[in-house]
């Protein structure tokens, strides 16, 4: 979590070219370490952004923290619809606003009008002044959760309630650890945890069930700043952290498989003394040869939520046989048809996998945030669960899945069971949970 005040979240918002100071023009009313600057090198999609951002409006004259976010955040791309429940009442009463990139839901709580001349603070602030320290609230979902990140400043969590959050931590050295922030101290659960800079974390709640959250804050000194984050990549911290593999696969988006030109910030060789990328740091020349600035990055700005470009495939036509099977369980295999991952049709407006189970085999009891998926079965036969009610299933078969509703499918103790499961948007695994296996 990049805890800290309105500086760097505004920049996050979703419009990263030149978004509004509330209660007047761009060059308006800002007071202290307040004030329009072009902040170049926030990493983000496919690279190193310049992004004009706002920094500091959390001590914009004359609305405050909230009504700032609030505002800048109406101006962007649609957001996403809050949870439903407690998540959802929390949300409401801070004004929370979603974190482009991150995720999980914040409001600003605190950002003094103190400051930290660049020239006072360490090298690895490249000479930028911080606001002194900031706070934030934030509610986190399994859907809405925190994902692998890492800064330049050391970030104190803590917990208020809700579920208890399961935190990843990988640290340069190579090694990482799971803690648990939560109000049962007796049982190993931290109520206050400190992630020490340069180290990539990543959280969400431990229950999965739907409705579940978690309430928790953060603090930081220096305040947060945009160019102080760097988000992580699957396919990097997959392959330098290998033994926290399915944990990095959970806390990473799709949107961030993997890096566009391959360049690997995860890679020791490419770390910084502090365990932060070379890349986060602010000014320097872009990749395309354009040098970072307030102008130039009006003009290539893109929103930081989303990728760069839909990959939308080529219009082709295969066989299932074509393509190689992936076991996902004992006597379960798939075939990735249609997706963000398939090989021939990419997209990430919807997915079609095969399935084969072997006789007996199940899929396992989960359910998908975000996504409505279907089942065609084409041979053999089980029996489907949704929630509470088992149904019996054979070819012609058409099983249709609203979002958030537990599910699995199971092939008969003597039938091999074929199925093609559609899922729309595109299956993505932060979206999706497993129950029980």
């Amino acid at each position: 979590m990049d805890g800290g005040n309105c500086v760097g979240r505004l920049s996050r918002s979703g419009v990263l070219g030149r978004p509004r100071v509330p209660g007047g023009s761009e060059n308006a009313r800002v007071s202290g370490v307040a004030r329009i600057v072009g902040i170049a090198g926030f990493v983000g999609i496919g690279g190193i952004f310049g992004v004009n951002s706002v920094v500091g409006v959390a001590h914009a004259a004359p609305v405050g923290a909230a009504d700032a976010v609030t505002e800048v955040a109406a101006s962007s791309l649609p957001l996403p619809l809050p949870p439903s429940g407690m998540a959802g009442k929390l949300i409401a009463h801070y004004r929370m606003q979603p974190i482009p990139v991150e995720g999980a839901w914040f409001s600003v709580t605190y950002s003094t009008e103190d400051s930290i001349d660049g020239a006072a603070l360490p090298a690895r602030y490249a000479g930028r002044s911080h606001a002194a320290g900031s706070a934030i609230v934030v509610v986190e979902t399994p859907r809405d959760f925190s994902a692998l990140h890492r800064l330049r400043t050391d970030e104190v969590w803590h917990f208020y309630g809700g579920s208890p959050l399961t935190m990843l931590l990988l640290y340069p050295d190579g090694h990482g650890r799971t803690v648990t922030l939560g109000s049962d101290v007796l049982a190993g659960e931290s109520p206050q945890f400190t992630v020490p800079r340069g180290v990539w974390q990543g959280s969400a709640p431990r229950a999965s069930a739907p409705g579940s959250y978690s309430f928790v804050g953060t603090q930081m000194s220096p305040a947060f700043d945009a160019a102080d984050f760097e988000v992580g990549y699957r396919d990097e911290l997959e392959r330098r952290y290998p033994a926290f593999a399915k944990q990095i696969a959970r806390l990473t988006r799709a949107e961030f498989a993997g890096r566009a030109g391959g360049t690997d910030g995860a890679a020791g060789g490419a770390d910084r003394a502090d365990g932060v990328a070379v890349g986060a740091a602010a000014g320097g020349e872009r990749a395309d040869g354009v040098t970072d600035g307030a102008a130039a990055a009006a003009d290539r700005a893109v929103p930081v939520d989303r990728p760069a470009a839909e990959p939308t495939g080529t219009a082709v036509a295969f066989s299932a046989e074509d393509l190689p099977k992936t076991t996902m369980a004992p006597g379960v295999t798939l075939q990735e048809l249609v997706g963000r991952v398939a090989r021939d049709a990419k997209t990430t407006a919807l997915s079609i996998a095969k399935f084969t189970l072997a006789p007996g085999a199940s899929s396992g009891l989960s359910f998908n945030h975000r996504a409505v998926e279907a089942f065609l079965v084409t041979q053999g036969s089980g029996v489907v669960r949704l929630g509470t009610q088992v149904t019996a299933v054979g070819p012609d078969s058409t099983v249709f899945i609203p979002a958030g509703v537990p599910h699995s499918i199971e092939a008969g103790p003597g039938s091999l069971l074929e199925f093609y499961a559609v899922s729309a948007p595109a299956f993505a695994p932060e979206d999706y949970v497993l129950v029980k296996p």
